[in-house]
């Protein structure tokens, strides 16, 4: 399921997109050519299309996390399995364990369980309802994890952390179907950062991730040997083709060894620098991303990886964001105008979403009765109408 390609395309768009970012120029008139930040803005701020894609990160890995699972569902989660509910109460844990999995114990009972946690993280995805989504997967994953913890590793615990600050952050503000149909978003746009409490708990646990994991290679296989690398993918179990290649590369292995060591000691320390903190924490993304596309292409350690990955979205900068939608917004330079029927609230709904999930920011939404010409049109047609730059008008499917 997770494949060493996949793997490699999703770094290899990554870096594309970061070499966008670094590389574009904005124009002296642009507003956040130079923006005016203070410091613990600065440092310790996220911008809210970071939190639009943190979201969108959850959202799938709740989905894919559990149909991961549905293939072991029997023997994992049902009293027909290798831990039934009377076991685990009576060997592991007391009577208030906090599981909603231990209600039953039957294929049915799991199966509907699992699939109301697959539509909840299809909600999160989306931004629909977006707080009570995040609290719910939350809640879910909680759960999933107290039925059988035998089952577990370090990335599930991660990912717990992950969906509890993600409820105090404002993750659905943009890019979500709770933005679009927020009528207010025209008048009252949201800002384009926020510092919370939530916020700076969730950037510095991600530092400290990899500070203790850092402190905790004390052994000589990391530092002066060099390895610890080779030793991992040594092993049968969780090694992939991969890495039955590169152990025909025992210097490659140490030099592996000795940039994982460094990067993790370092790394966390420079995404507090005060200056170009932009570009240096692209880097720096781009660098964590890059270890644990190394980590999954050769081991096989399921969600961790992508877990990984995600806690380091919020890390991601306006920079990057300004210079990528300058960069979008040249390619389109010029604004449709989008005529809805203004008595109908669904169109109204449906064209704030397309605007939304399309990425036109730049699209003039309009009633058709604001226009008497147009009026006349959608009438006879029937349809909604899509004017571009130069005049034409299209109707239907073809909008």
């Amino acid at each position: 399921m997770y494949t060493p390609i996949a793997l490699f395309t999703i770094m290899g768009i990554a870096s594309v997109l970061g070499a966008i970012a670094i590389f574009t120029r904005l124009p002296d008139d642009h507003p956040h050519k130079n923006p005016q930040l203070s410091l613990a803005n600065r440092l310790f701020g996220i911008d809210l299309r970071s939190l639009a894609f943190f979201r969108v990160a959850l959202g799938s890995m709740v989905i894919s996390d559990i149909l991961h699972r549905i293939p072991d569902m029997t023997a994992h989660y049902t009293d027909q399995g290798i831990l039934p509910r009377a076991d685990l109460i009576s060997k592991f844990l007391g009577k208030w364990i906090l599981s909603l999995h231990m209600w039953n114990g039957t294929e049915v009972g799991v199966t509907l369980i699992f699939g109301f946690t697959i539509f909840c993280g299809i909600c999160l995805l989306m931004g629909y309802r977006t707080k009570l989504f995040t609290f719910l997967c939350w809640l879910l994953i909680i759960s999933l994890h107290g039925r059988n913890h035998m089952v577990l590793q370090a990335g599930d615990v991660l990912f717990r952390l992950l969906l509890f600050w993600a409820m105090f952050l404002p993750i659905g503000a943009r890019f979500s179907v709770d933005s679009a149909l927020n009528s207010n978003a025209d008048s009252d746009p949201p800002p384009r950062r926020i510092l919370t409490i939530a916020g700076l708990a969730i950037l510095i646990q991600t530092g400290l991730v990899y500070v203790f994991s850092a402190a905790m290679k004390t052994h000589a296989h990391w530092w002066p040997n060099g390895e610890a690398v080779y030793l991992a993918i040594s092993i049968d179990h969780f090694a992939t083709p991969v890495a039955h290649f590169l152990l025909n590369y025992p210097q490659v292995m140490k030099y592996l060894t000795l940039s994982t060591f460094l990067l993790e000691w370092a790394g966390a320390f420079f995404l507090f620098i005060p200056v170009f903190t932009g570009p240096i924490r692209i880097g720096l993304v781009l660098a964590f991303w890059g270890l644990h596309v190394g980590f999954g292409a050769t081991l096989l350690i399921g969600m961790f990886v992508f877990v990984s990955a995600a806690s380091w979205i919020p890390y991601i900068p306006s920079y990057f964001w300004d210079r990528i939608a300058y960069a979008w917004e040249k390619r389109r330079s010029s604004a449709v105008q989008i005529f809805y029927d203004g008595e109908c609230n669904f169109c109204a709904k449906g064209v704030r979403l397309l605007k939304t999930f399309l990425i036109l920011p730049k699209a003039e939404l309009l009633t058709g009765q604001s226009s008497e010409d147009i009026s006349k049109l959608m009438d006879k047609e029937n349809s909604w109408v899509v004017v571009t730059p130069d005049g034409k008008r299209y109707l239907r499917s073809k909008a």
